[in-house]
């Protein structure tokens, strides 16, 4: 809040959710990911409107050293760009032999804003409940139907929906 009272803004804002529990892996989001089956808002639109389908890069670490291996990064958008998600095996990173899932959003300018303004308007004890609405709002993991084609109908993973618990969606909404 002093930062903005100052008449400052946030560059560059990253949040997380861990997983300890392994309710999450990075084989099922590194799974549902090349087989498209996730909704997200991650991705350009054509000019008719419709939406090309996003990146996703599978890679060693974003932030390994040369021949060190810290596992694989699954991410979502472009680093740069307004949000960008990444998920990644801290316990692997870390050297720890237990379940530990990072996600990360990596927020940038107004939208780190919008998320600094939602941090202070919600409290040091939303924060968790923050992140889990933003993160169902950028990208949603899906079960296949058989009988229906759009994928916008498909039911969210139960492990996905167990991750985030019961909350609402949030926007990073900025005026233009």
């Amino acid at each position: 809040k002093s930062i903005f009272d100052a008449g400052g803004h946030f560059t560059r804002l990253d949040v997380a959710l861990d997983d300890f529990r392994g309710q999450i892996t990075l084989q099922q989001i590194m799974d549902k990911s090349l087989k498209r089956e996730v909704r997200t808002l991650f991705g350009r639109k054509n000019e008719d409107g419709s939406r090309r389908p996003c990146t996703i890069y599978i890679q060693p670490d974003f932030c390994s050293a040369p021949g060190v291996n810290d596992g694989l990064t699954v991410a979502f958008g472009k680093r740069g760009n307004g949000v960008y998600l990444r998920f990644y095996d801290k316990g692997v990173k870390e050297g720890i032999n237990y379940p530990w899932v990072r996600t990360e959003l990596e927020l940038r300018d107004e939208r780190a804003d919008e998320m600094a303004r939602k941090i202070i308007n919600g409290g040091d004890n939303e924060l968790g409940k923050l992140v889990a609405g933003i993160l169902k709002t950028y990208v949603n993991f899906v079960e296949p139907s058989l009988t229906d084609s759009n994928i916008s109908r498909w039911a969210i993973s139960s492990w996905w929906s167990d991750f985030l618990g019961c909350v609402e969606k949030v926007r990073l909404t900025i005026q233009k």
